[in-house]
């Protein structure tokens, strides 16, 4: 059976930076403290780089719209879900950043990515739904 919390925050880069923190002690309520320091440098810097993404791209930084976060917790995976109203957008379609040519863009999402085990954007009616999985490191470590 997994925990859940909710939080929802105005998209604003000073706000979204609480994310990172409010995630880590609600983990902390399932998992180990060791779980919690293995797992929490991937979930603290995909949080932070969704987010970003949300209110600079989804939002144009206009601080109008609002994110919400449901953190859902087992002892084999943490599950993300955001929503958010912001422009649509498909982490398939951005390119992978290059090795040979500097590109702009494409980086926080090859971020996501490498950090996640699922990684999954759904629009319906105007909203975009975002899942991040992360397996939970095991106990003994």
């Amino acid at each position: 059976m997994s925990q859940k919390h909710k939080l929802e925050v105005c998209a604003n880069l000073e706000e979204v930076r609480q994310l990172g923190s409010w995630v880590a002690t609600r983990i902390g309520t399932r998992l180990t403290a060791t779980q919690v320091k293995l797992i929490m440098p991937s979930v603290e810097l995909a949080v932070q780089e969704l987010a970003v993404n949300i209110v600079t791209h989804g939002y144009e930084a206009s601080e109008s719209g609002r994110i919400a976060l449901e953190v859902r917790t087992t002892t084999e995976y943490v599950d993300l879900y955001f929503t958010d109203t912001g422009a649509e957008y498909d982490p398939e379609a951005v390119a992978p950043p290059s090795i040979e040519d500097f590109q702009i863009g494409g980086y926080g999402v090859m971020i996501i990515k490498n950090l996640t085990t699922n990684f999954d954007v759904e629009r319906t009616n105007g909203t975009n739904y975002t899942h991040l999985r992360f397996d939970v490191p095991s106990a003994e470590m």
